[in-house]
């Protein structure tokens, strides 16, 4: 995952052999536990990435219900994790004049763009700042170190 995470569309594969005779020699598991094995992984990759790929490997020689079974184990998976949250979502408070006004003289004390934003229980206050020097500036302003005369 470290290898991928940074691309602009990352996606993780996972692959298994389906036939009992691979998924013995190179897993040294049997079907049934190579299905477990597709869940966890499936689950595992999807906890990490939201592109997330089953590879069946061998499935032309695999038993047809266990290849089914191992094939309908990710659709189900897939399905889970396509369900949207039930979570409500925050209600937004409305753009109030005391924000509006704060947000103003903020912006003229700071000499810079300030965004509020927030909703009945929890606020975000956004200060814009261009490289190094400026943010060496901004703070030297909100600690009283700096020059107030912007």
């Amino acid at each position: 995952w470290a290898a991928v995470q940074a691309a602009a569309h990352p996606r993780l594969i996972v692959s298994l052999p389906l036939t009992s005779a691979q998924l013995e020699y190179r897993c040294h598991v049997k079907p049934p536990k190579a299905l477990e094995w597709i869940r966890t992984l499936v689950q595992e990759a999807k906890a990490l990435c939201g592109d997330v790929e089953f590879s069946c490997e061998d499935v032309t020689r695999a038993e047809l219900p266990y290849a089914l079974e191992a094939v309908r184990a990710c659709e189900e998976l897939a399905k889970a994790a396509a369900k949207p949250s039930k979570a409500p979502k925050a209600k937004t408070v409305s753009r109030t004049a005391l924000i509006v006004e704060s947000e103003k003289v903020l912006k003229e004390k700071l000499g810079r763009r300030v965004t509020i934003s927030g909703n009945d229980k929890k606020g975000k206050l956004t200060v814009d700042y261009c490289g190094d020097g400026d943010l060496i500036d901004l703070v030297n302003r909100l600690s009283g170190n700096g020059d107030d005369r912007r």
